[in-house]
């Protein structure tokens, strides 16, 4: 026997017809195909399109890594990332994590050389800084030179 399921977009109640993919809300309480909430592909492409991402700032405090993100025009909460949204997230946080990297010791030996103490600095990312003259200024300030970030 064939059976028929009736497309009709949850959100905005349309009847349609898929193209490529049907997609629909996840929910773990219903148990048949006929019940699932199915959304329109006009629907898809609008909750796409409020997952613009404008700014992603990272912090990382006692090893726990978070994000605050900006959307271009949305406040959404309790809802999964889609895809393009990941991966422009995952993008940012690339950068972002060069960066960290670039500004995250390594490896410092110090030596007393006749000019005063000397630093060779290693940071995460390989970048060496061979010869830094160490020294206070009259406020107790430490004063590398050359300036290193």
């Amino acid at each position: 026997m064939l059976k028929t399921i009736p497309l009709v977009c949850c959100e905005c109640g349309k009847a349609f017809a898929p193209t490529e993919k049907i997609y629909y809300k996840e929910d773990f309480n219903v148990h048949r195909y006929e019940s699932l909430p199915m959304v329109c592909e006009d629907c898809v492409a609008a909750w796409n399109a409020k997952w613009q991402v404008a700014d992603a700032v990272f912090r990382e405090r006692d090893y726990v890594l978070t994000v605050t993100l900006t959307l271009e025009d949305t406040v959404v909460t309790s809802q999964d990332l889609p895809d393009e949204a990941k991966q422009e997230l995952y993008r940012r946080y690339r950068i972002w994590y060069k960066e960290r990297q670039a500004m995250t010791l390594h490896d410092c030996f110090f030596t007393k050389e006749a000019d005063g103490l000397v630093a060779r600095v290693v940071t995460q990312d390989g970048t060496e800084y061979p010869r830094i003259a160490l020294s206070l200024d009259a406020e107790s300030e430490l004063i590398c030179t050359p300036p290193v970030p």
